[in-house]
């Protein structure tokens, strides 16, 4: 049986001033706040303490410096750690229209790339790395409250700061995700010629300057199996060329493909082919 979550709406109606389609707060989160969705776009900042978010169908730590762009219709709801008033959940919220940020992005000559970033997109998460959102949050949230001369400018330019290094982030993302696929070239080519010889997962992964966990994911999205896989599925592949080839011993193809330990060997490939190196030999003749 599912069970049903009550998720109110929020409406742009209700929080922006005439004239301007732009919203910032900066709120201590409870256990009151009810998960919603909204009718406008979000963008979150945690300016301080930890908790949880739970957004769409995810439930994530934050901590001070997380950031979070939120589409139209995305519902979500933040925690703090527990209900002890010591431990607190600050979090900046500037939100504003759908018309706004299509105003925003014509009203520069940027990159079509940064268009297409905020054109149907689902909600994004990056880490303020270097404090540039926290200023920029603090700059909002000053600006909005203080409400000097021409406020309304210095809002609508925080604004597109912001959009421009949501940009910039995901970028960096995606150059840094290109960098990692490339550096898997190199680990494979290592594999291929060097499967004769002991090859650990870490000595591969500091190929790539990553921690072994890390290693492992980009691996397997690269390849579409974990490195032991490959690794053994790339060294049994070869013993069949040779098995098919040459006349050599089994126990010398075994070697040359990085097993020394006849008993394990076997048990692998068989394990791979299903059958034992002997009997693949032997079938190839009847």
């Amino acid at each position: 049986m599912s069970i049903h979550r009550t998720v109110k709406l929020f409406k742009a109606e209700d929080l922006f001033k005439p004239h301007l389609p732009i919203y910032v707060n900066r709120v201590y989160e409870s256990f009151d706040t009810i998960e919603h969705s909204h009718d406008f776009i979000e963008i979150c900042y945690v300016g301080d303490g930890a908790g949880t978010h739970y957004i769409q169908d995810r439930t994530l730590p934050v901590t001070q410096g997380d950031i979070f762009f939120l589409p139209v219709g995305t519902h979500h709801v933040f925690r703090p750690i527990s209900a002890n008033k010591r431990h607190t959940l600050a979090v900046y919220n500037c939100i504003f229209t759908s018309t706004l940020l299509t105003k925003l992005l014509n009203s520069f000559p940027i990159d079509p790339v940064m268009v297409q970033l905020y054109s149907g997109i689902e909600w994004l998460q990056f880490r303020d790395q270097h404090g540039e959102f926290h200023r920029l949050f603090q700059k909002l949230h000053d600006e909005y409250i203080a409400q000097k001369p021409c406020f309304e400018a210095a809002l609508y330019t925080c604004v597109f700061e912001l959009l421009l290094y949501i940009h910039r982030l995901q970028a960096e993302q995606v150059t840094h995700r290109h960098v990692q696929y490339s550096g898997i070239e190199t680990v494979l080519h290592t594999i291929h010629q060097q499967m004769d010889k002991p090859i650990a997962l870490k000595s591969m992964a500091e190929l790539l300057g990553l921690g072994e966990r890390q290693f492992q994911r980009v691996f397997k999205n690269y390849t579409g199996m974990t490195f032991i896989d490959y690794l053994q599925h790339i060294r049994i592949r070869e013993a069949n060329r040779l098995i098919t080839s040459t006349d050599l011993r089994i126990s010398d193809i075994a070697s040359s493909v990085g097993y020394q330990d006849m008993k394990f060997f076997h048990r692998i490939y068989k394990k791979k082919t299903g059958v034992t190196p002997r009997e693949y030999r032997n079938n190839l003749y009847n």
